[in-house]
């Protein structure tokens, strides 16, 4: 149950960062970005290049130790089409979890979801890996909340 309601709060958090900023590496406050995997072909195959960037990534990785809450984001570069982005954008950060987890046996708890942040990626297709407090304050909800309020106008 209580990995059900952060996958919840991961999610909504997300979606009002998205809403609320697209500059490039916006997270919530509290939160860092580990790194950035870049697919360099048009499908979700982790192959040379990118294959490499999440490998260096992998030693930052193993340093969070234990029970850390790391959310991989995907962003599908080429998709006009916002339910096709979302899901070639699920599908990458898909594929860059099972890898990290089959291939390093990372012990970490990866969540998944859709980054809108079309600076940080131009025209191509990335993945961010973005490491969160263990525990959620009310002064990160509530720093996300008011980013959201400054972008639509809302008091």
């Amino acid at each position: 149950m209580k990995r059900l309601c952060m996958t919840i709060l991961l999610s909504l958090i997300s979606a009002s960062i998205a809403a609320a900023k697209e500059d490039a590496g916006s997270v919530p406050t509290g939160c860092k970005i580990i790194g950035l995997v870049h697919f360099y072909t048009n499908d979700y195959k982790i192959v040379g290049h990118t294959k490499r960037e999440i490998d260096a990534l992998v030693p930052k990785l193993k340093k969070l130790g234990k029970r850390k809450l790391v959310k991989i984001e995907g962003r599908w570069a080429y998709d006009n089409n916002r339910e096709e982005y979302i899901v070639n954008s699920f599908y990458l950060a898909k594929e860059v979890r099972l890898y990290l987890l089959m291939k390093h046996h990372l012990r970490l708890d990866l969540y998944i979801g859709a980054m809108d942040d079309k600076i940080l990626s131009g025209n191509r297709h990335v993945v961010r890996i973005v490491l969160y407090p263990n525990e959620l304050s009310e002064e990160i909800i509530d720093s996300t909340s008011d980013m959201a309020g400054q972008n639509t106008g809302a008091p």
